[in-house]
C-alpha cells in the first residue's frame, strides 16, 4: 500500500508565509508577527493550533468587505486554508523528526540523484525485475544491512 504523501516543512512554511502576505499586504512586520508562531508551533509538534487558527480565519475573511480583496482573490485564500485542512495528517514533523526521518525534501531528492547515477547511463537497459533487484541490493549497501542478504 502507498504511503501518504508528506509534505516538507518548507512546502508548508512557504505556504504559510504566502497567507501571511495576503492577510497583511501592506505590513511586513504584521506578517512576520502573524507566521512565527505558527511555524513554531507546526515544527513542534502543535499542527493542531496550526489548523485551530487556520479555520478561525476562514469565516473573519467570508464577512469582511474589503475592497482591497476581491472575490476571486478570497476564493484563492480559502482554497489555501483549506488545502492545510485537507492535509492535516501530514503535519506532524516533530513526529517525523523523532523516527530520524527528514522532514525536508533534501535526502530524498539526493537518493533520487544517486539511483540516476548508478543506473540511468548511457547504454544501461534493466528489466523491471533486473532494476528492482538492483535497487533493493543498493539500498542494503547504503543502509549498511547488505548481510541480511545472506541470512
Amino acid at each position: 500500500m502507498a504511503q501518504p504523501r508528506r509534505w516538507t516543512f518548507i512546502t508548508a512554511s512557504q505556504r504559510l508565509w504566502e497567507l501571511a502576505h495576503y492577510l497583511y499586504a501592506n505590513d511586513a512586520e504584521a506578517a512576520r508577527v502573524f507566521v512565527e508562531p505558527l511555524l513554531h508551533q507546526l515544527r513542534h509538534g502543535e499542527s493542531s493550533r496550526v489548523i485551530t487558527c487556520l479555520e478561525e480565519i476562514l469565516p473573519k475573511t467570508s464577512l469582511q468587505d474589503d475592497s482591497a480583496h476581491d472575490d476571486s482573490v478570497d476564493l484563492q485564500l480559502q482554497r489555501q486554508i483549506q488545502y492545510f485542512l485537507n492535509h492535516r495528517d501530514h503535519l506532524d514533523y516533530q513526529a517525523v523528526a523523532e523516527r530520524g526521518a527528514p522532514i525536508g525534501s533534501g535526502a530524498v531528492e539526493s537518493q533520487c540523484s544517486q539511483f540516476q547515477d548508478h543506473f540511468k547511463r548511457t547504454g544501461q537497459f534493466w528489466t523491471r525485475p533486473g532494476l528492482r533487484n538492483l535497487l533493493a541490493l543498493d539500498v542494503m549497501i547504503q543502509n549498511k544491512t547488505f548481510a541480511y542478504l545472506w541470512n
